[in-house]
């Protein structure tokens, strides 16, 4: 058995166990602290306990954390029924983490899912789950999994949970300054645009209160029709829909585009040519207002439905922004495209956004479409400089470099 401080580190994905098992619900973000009744251990596997070990709160609890500690994503309670019911929760996105997940469902079947992964978090008391029982008592909720995501300072956490009523929730968490900036920002963007679209989806609250758990904010949400979603990689008419809904529901202004790139990056070091500058410096940038973070694990096809998680970031962008953002994503991360092949699905999506914006009225000459374009792909350079995202380290090179074919 190891330590926690030993296991932990500086790793801040780990700090909700301060949070979730505290014996007090005033959470500390530092992990210098006991965490009351805790261990990360290496335990010999249990069959019968996996098979038949009830996912309710009160009961000692056994996690496994997968893929490893080293890079913790998903703590998931050890169960059999459980993991089966993880629903769109765990969804990689890479083939090889596909295909591993893919075995650890088929070993699942036959109770063996647990030799897969040895990392265990074990407990004797969830104080989180007793203060969820005192908020929203008719629901008798047990945490199921936890996605901690990548390093970061914002430390959001989403936290799945199930129902006695044969329902699942989820809960949006998090205790840093910037991460209840975020939640709480999300919950005032969700309270505004709810209900405001066709084709889009948005999460469904239980109600539209943020409640406080010691320093940490959350929200909590229905599973309504994610239950049978799939993860998708490539952008379809969908989205174009999508994009004709989200863009045109606040209007589509403009702003000169030397102008929108010293505001961008406020006066200091600006990572754009100078002939790029003295070219494009008058032209226009159109702008509306966009999801912000339309990666593919937060957008979920549904039928003729396109389910989007975390609105946090929703503001007013460059009008490609969503969609660039999104083949970048999928260039950088999971195809691992080159640059130039990456640039060229771009084009092609942009040429069908540009259709769409010609429908509802607004027309773009081809300076106003490059200019859209350089700045779609120099906010998303920006975002993830100010973010300091540890694990997508390689999206600013990798934007910078597909940046360079445009010139």
């Amino acid at each position: 058995m190891r330590s926690n401080n030993d296991i932990f580190g500086s790793d801040s994905r780990f700090n909700f166990i301060n949070l979730f098992i505290n014996k007090d619900s005033n959470c500390n973000p530092g992990l210098n602290n006991s965490l009351s009744g805790s261990q990360i251990v290496f335990r010999k596997y249990n069959l019968f306990r996996y098979l038949f070990g009830p996912c309710v709160p009160g009961y000692e609890s056994e996690f496994i954390v997968l893929p490893c500690l080293s890079n913790p994503r998903w703590i998931i309670r050890s169960d059999k029924l459980n993991v089966e019911n993880l629903g769109f929760f765990v969804k990689p996105t890479s083939k090889i983490s596909r295909l591993i997940w893919f075995f650890s469902l088929l070993f699942n079947k036959f109770g063996f899912f647990g030799f897969l992964y040895r990392s265990r978090l074990y407990t004797k008391k969830i104080n989180f789950e007793e203060y969820l029982s005192r908020v929203f008592p008719d629901l008798n909720l047990a945490i199921s999994a936890i996605y901690t995501g990548a390093r970061s300072d914002e430390a959001k956490f989403i936290v799945q949970l199930n129902s006695d009523l044969n329902k699942r929730f989820f809960c949006k968490i998090g205790f840093t300054e910037k991460a209840k900036h975020e939640i709480i920002r999300e919950l005032e963007i969700l309270n505004r645009i709810s209900n405001q679209f066709d084709v889009v989806v948005t999460p469904e609250l239980i109600n539209y209160n943020i409640f406080y758990y010691g320093d940490a904010v959350l929200f909590v949400m229905a599973d309504t029709i994610l239950e049978n979603n799939t993860l998708s990689i490539e952008l379809t008419k969908l989205d174009e829909k999508a994009f004709s809904e989200i863009s045109f529901f606040g209007g589509v202004s403009s702003l000169v585009f030397l102008d929108f790139i010293l505001e961008l990056f406020e006066n200091n070091s600006i990572p754009v040519s100078k002939s790029i500058l003295e070219k494009y410096n008058s032209v226009n940038v159109h702008i509306c207002y966009c999801h912000g973070d339309y990666i593919p694990w937060n957008r979920l096809p549904y039928g003729d439905k396109l389910i989007l998680l975390d609105w946090e970031r929703y503001a007013q962008y460059p009008v490609f922004y969503d969609h660039i953002n999104f083949i970048i994503h999928v260039g950088a991360l999971i195809k691992k495209i080159p640059e130039k092949d990456c640039l060229e699905l771009i084009l092609s999506q942009v040429s069908r956004l540009v259709s769409v914006l010609r429908k509802n009225g607004v027309f773009m000459n081809e300076a106003e479409i490059n200019t859209s374009i350089i700045s779609s792909l120099f906010c998303i350079y920006k975002n993830y400089i100010d973010n300091k995202n540890y694990k997508e380290d390689i999206l600013p090179a990798y934007v910078m470099r597909v940046s360079s074919f445009l010139y």
